[in-house]
């Protein structure tokens, strides 16, 4: 086993530990004796070569009373309070994953359960010992995946898994389901930033994946859950896989006729778009509110004009609006997610705030915006 010096290093340096993460007051000393290790199978591996590594982000530490407890590294803080880049190091590769008899995937029979496929292994209770039952199989009449023991299964056919690792033909019926294992094994990487909001895909309607972009460079979103926690980009090692899945997700849009999903209301506009705070002053709705000064409006300038919205009054009806607008407008908002690729519209909001109204009638200083980039 090979483990870098600055890793090495770290064992015996002491640190601060806090639950809470806050380091103030209720932190305690503690040294760094071990570092956890974790095992990466052949499926949901994040695109890291099967194997068991020293953890990224887990320590066994002791503490002055002799007690040892396994924390995170957001639990642990340098003793002179300087940042230590060791705490966020990538995981380290230690040894391959010890031989199985059956792999994920693959079709097994069990004389007490029937036929069944196996769905994931339980590879610390094989590197602990702790039990037999190391395969978790969904078999055809249970409703969820059983612990069973390698001594109960017969293998009836091997699953993908196995034919990817020893150089055999897949066969897949259809680009989702190719896309699905690529996703599954880990033939992928993940790309910086996260995607615009152009279509929401419900799981069930396109199978669980959702195109962030509609090109042809084979960029997309992992999947609906994904996109609902905010969306991650992923970027198929195959390239013409994921030119094949973003060609087949613009034909299904299109088939779909899915529409961006625009908000009614100000708490549904608040929780897809995101406002933020106004950084120069109290302001209303929540701190979210820029006035019409020329401070706000420099900020505002300075903003992608997607991230923009515009507080209107008309007919004494409040209302928020994509983009900046100059004719009854009360102030201005920025929010973090865009609303790049959705068509303009606007939405009333409850009440109009009339304590707001009388401060912005002071507009002296103020001739109005500048023309948009």
């Amino acid at each position: 086993m090979t483990v870098r010096v600055g890793l090495k290093g770290l064992i015996g340096e002491k640190f601060l530990y806090s639950q809470q993460g806050k380091f103030a007051g209720n932190a305690k000393p503690c040294t760094i004796v071990e570092y956890v290790e974790t095992t990466r199978g052949r499926i949901r591996n994040y695109g890291l070569k099967p194997g068991n590594y020293i953890n990224n982000a887990w320590f066994v530490v002791e503490f002055e009373d002799g007690s040892r407890k396994e924390v995170g590294d957001h639990q642990l803080q340098r003793v002179d309070g300087k940042p230590d880049r060791l705490l966020n190091r990538e995981e380290l590769y230690l040894s391959a994953l010890p031989k199985t008899d059956f792999w994920e995937l693959d079709l097994v029979y069990s004389a007490n359960h029937g036929e069944g496929m196996v769905s994931r292994i339980d590879w610390e209770s094989i590197k602990d010992r702790t039990s037999s039952d190391v395969y978790h199989v969904f078999f055809t009449n249970a409703d969820t995946a059983l612990r069973v023991g390698g001594d109960e299964l017969q293998l009836l056919e091997r699953g993908k898994v196995w034919r990817r690792a020893h150089g055999l033909p897949l066969g897949f019926a259809s680009v989702e389901e190719h896309a699905a294992f690529a996703l599954l094994v880990g033939e992928y990487q993940f790309v910086p930033g996260k995607p615009d909001p152009v279509v929401a895909i419900n799981t069930d309607e396109a199978d669980g994946l959702v195109c962030s972009k509609l090109g042809s460079d084979g960029t997309l979103a992992a999947d609906a859950e994904d996109w609902a926690a905010g969306g991650s980009l992923v970027l198929f090692t195959d390239r013409e896989l994921g030119r094949q899945v973003s060609d087949h997700q613009k034909a299904l849009i299109t088939s779909l006729k899915l529409e961006p999903v625009i908000p009614k209301t100000e708490d549904d506009w608040e929780d897809l778009f995101k406002p933020i705070q106004n950084p120069t002053e109290d302001a209303s709705f929540n701190g979210w509110l820029f006035d019409k000064t020329q401070a706000a409006w420099e900020i505002l300038q300075a903003t992608d004009p997607y991230k923009c919205w515009s507080w209107l009054e008309v007919d004494g009806k409040g209302y928020i609006a994509t983009g900046l607008h100059v004719v009854d407008t009360l102030g201005y908002f920025i929010t973090e997610n865009s609303w790049k690729g959705y068509p303009e519209f606007d939405f009333k909001i409850e009440d109009l705030d009339s304590d707001l109204e009388d401060d912005l009638d002071d507009e002296d200083d103020f001739e109005g915006p500048a023309p948009l980039p």
